[in-house]
């Protein structure tokens, strides 16, 4: 039997002096504009900042742990947050039928 594909993710890793901002986005979620709720995330006009680089989720589980800061759209991108324990599900906001979740470690 044939494995199932993993969803591929785009990512882009931002330094900001001492921060390192990780943004990742589902491939599939990219390219279009999302609305509901009185929020907008437009993936088509910002798709540059998500970055060319292409991982899976447990391929981004590493960037994850080494960002102080991560923005996340798509299913597969914030499942790896979730499965790390970086955040809990009442975590994600729904922009229209996207998952959206905004996370900010504490170093100490």
């Amino acid at each position: 039997m044939k494995k199932a594909a993993s969803a591929k993710i785009r990512f882009r890793l931002h330094r900001q002096g001492s921060e390192l901002v990780l943004a990742a986005a589902d491939e599939d979620v990219l390219g279009k504009k999302h609305s509901g709720g009185g929020r907008v995330l437009d993936l088509a006009k910002y798709a540059s900042f998500y970055g060319e680089q292409a991982t899976d989720a447990v391929g981004l589980a590493k960037h994850l742990n080494a960002c102080t800061s991560a923005n996340l759209a798509g299913k597969a991108a914030i499942g790896a947050a979730l499965s790390l324990g970086l955040a809990a599900p009442s975590d994600v906001v729904q922009i229209g039928s996207v998952s959206h979740l905004q996370l900010y470690k504490r170093l100490l």
